[in-house]
């Protein structure tokens, strides 16, 4: 019983300190080839720079028609059908990891407990009862 308490503690523990380092920034995935990035919100304003398909930009305002975006230390506009927001760059999404680890520390903790409560008698202890 003492160990699916303490494995109950550190998934717990686990889960508050990820979701402590997660920040609710999103981002703009670039899908067109070549993306530009408008310094005003006028494509007649000058570029600040190209971006190619699959760089993640982090967005700052999620507009109808353009969305501004950081790149290199300055905003800039980029247009809405340049890509899709997304909530993380790329890799593999704390989400799963976090609740795959509370799966297997509950599956084990299971597991011992029903190893240590329905445990068979060795030969020495039936021997000693006799």
């Amino acid at each position: 019983m003492r160990f699916i308490t303490l494995s109950c503690m550190m998934a717990l523990f686990t889960v508050l300190c990820v979701s402590s380092q997660v920040h609710a920034t999103s981002y703009l995935l670039v899908e067109e080839p070549l993306a530009k990035i408008y310094k005003e919100l006028d494509p007649k304003s000058p570029i600040i720079k190209q971006v190619k398909k699959g760089e993640y930009l982090e967005l700052i305002y999620d507009g109808t028609s353009w969305h501004k975006v950081k790149v290199d230390g300055q905003e800039g506009w980029i247009e809405r059908r340049a890509g899709k927001i997304v909530d993380k760059k790329g890799g593999v999404p704390v989400g799963s990891i976090v609740l795959l680890l509370i799966v297997a520390f509950g599956t084990l903790g299971a597991a011992f407990y029903y190893i240590s409560k329905n445990r068979t008698p060795s030969l020495a202890q039936v021997d000693d009862t006799l």
